[in-house]
């Protein structure tokens, strides 16, 4: 944050952050938007604590094999998501990460 002085008077100026792509590392938070047997769509809307511009969503997935460390082949998708939960969680791929253009 800046704080100037225009004309007798305090101006703040906030730095405006511009939205990145999810890279592997980042930590993104977006919604459920399907779920299948294997895996969970997530409609991504923050990317490392910066919103993404209305309509500039990405598309993520989340696996099976992605949810837990342990017991992998025993996860069930249904079980651990719901259609609309909100999830925070940190990018391990690039590869399943696709711009919306709606």
């Amino acid at each position: 944050m800046i704080l100037e002085h225009i004309h007798g008077l305090q101006t703040l100026k906030i730095p405006r952050v511009q939205p990145h792509t999810p890279v592997p590392g980042s930590v993104v938070i977006g919604s459920v938007t399907r779920l299948s047997p294997l895996q969970a769509l997530i409609s991504i809307t923050v990317v490392d604590d910066v919103p993404l511009p209305a309509g500039e969503e990405f598309t993520g997935v989340i696996r099976t094999q992605d949810v837990r460390a342990t017991e992998k082949d025993r996860v069930k998708i249904g079980d651990c998501f719901r259609g609309g939960d909100v999830v925070r969680t940190q990018v391990v791929s690039s590869g399943s990460l696709h711009e919306k253009r709606e």
